[in-house]
């Protein structure tokens, strides 16, 4: 299954945390916003 998780940018650490969830099933996050670089570094 593919899937895309749409949030702002307060939310990037919950998004990496079920992305990764998601891809222990085996599941593909088919685009990942919240890795790239400098996304979400002013929040933490």
């Amino acid at each position: 299954m593919k899937f895309y998780i749409g949030s702002g940018f307060k939310n990037v650490d919950k998004v990496n945390r079920l992305s990764s969830e998601l891809q222990k099933f085996g599941w593909i996050h088919t685009y990942n916003w919240a890795n790239i670089e400098g996304i979400g570094n002013e929040t933490r």
